[in-house]
């Protein structure tokens, strides 16, 4: 009997041990800090208009799209007089260098006022997630940067209430 209560007494210190000799994973010793983007005309920038409209009645700011996102987000904002409910625009996505990578329309539901401005979500392009916005925040695993221009196609100002 004794000998199994010596057993049973060696065990519990040798588990007592093991949880002390563990590895801690956690770091406690993490600080959040505010970034900066920088906004250049590298960023995301409107090209000019010829269709009755003009580029700056819609401002698209705050484009981020990290290498493991599958959604791009954006603010849009409403610069014109009238409340709109849709905004259709087209991404150009290139690498850091200029060359093409690829094009998209989006067109996006929103409702806003004049001067108002929300956040939106639209598919990414970058279905294997194998690239993150330049200006967003580096990725761990390897991808390729990329910058985006967009120019507004239209939007809709709804009749009635």
């Amino acid at each position: 009997m004794t000998t199994r209560i010596a057993l049973i007494l060696l065990s519990l210190c040798m588990l007592g041990i093991a949880a002390e000799s563990r590895t801690r994973t956690t770091q406690s010793h993490l600080q959040s800090q505010n970034v900066q983007v920088p906004v250049t005309a590298d960023t995301i920038s409107a090209s000019a208009s010829e269709e009755g409209f003009s580029q700056q009645d819609i401002s698209i700011k705050g484009y981020n799209k990290r290498a493991s996102d599958r959604k791009e987000t954006f603010f849009v904002t409403n610069n014109t007089s009238h409340r709109i409910s849709h905004v259709k625009i087209r991404f150009r996505y290139k690498t850091s260098l200029g060359e093409p990578l690829h094009e998209q329309e989006h067109s996006v539901a929103v409702n806003l006022t004049p001067g108002e401005t929300k956040q939106v979500s639209v598919t990414s392009w970058d279905t294997l997630r194998q690239f993150y916005y330049q200006y967003g925040p580096k990725p761990r695993k390897s991808a390729t940067p990329f910058v985006v221009t967009y120019r507004l196609l239209g939007y809709d100002i709804p009749v009635g209430k």
